[in-house]
């Protein structure tokens, strides 16, 4: 699961929460030259590249989207 927080007025966000499903690990990831563009309740954008982001304990992919 990934959730964008401390998201500012023209709705981007340079920082992440974080938990894997698989170890449970998680935590806050700070982006460098990397923002998230998230809608007006705080959610992802559909063209938010987030399927590159790992679980740094375990290398589990954090965010599945969905198939529909």
């Amino acid at each position: 699961m990934i959730k964008p927080i401390n998201i500012s007025p023209l709705n981007t966000s340079k920082e992440l929460y974080f938990k894997c499903e698989k170890c449970g690990t998680y935590g806050n990831m700070y982006l460098t030259n990397f923002i998230i563009n998230t809608d007006n309740q705080g959610n992802p954008e559909a063209n938010a590249q987030l399927e590159n982001f790992k679980c740094p304990r375990c290398g589990n992919e954090l965010y599945k989207r969905s198939k529909n």
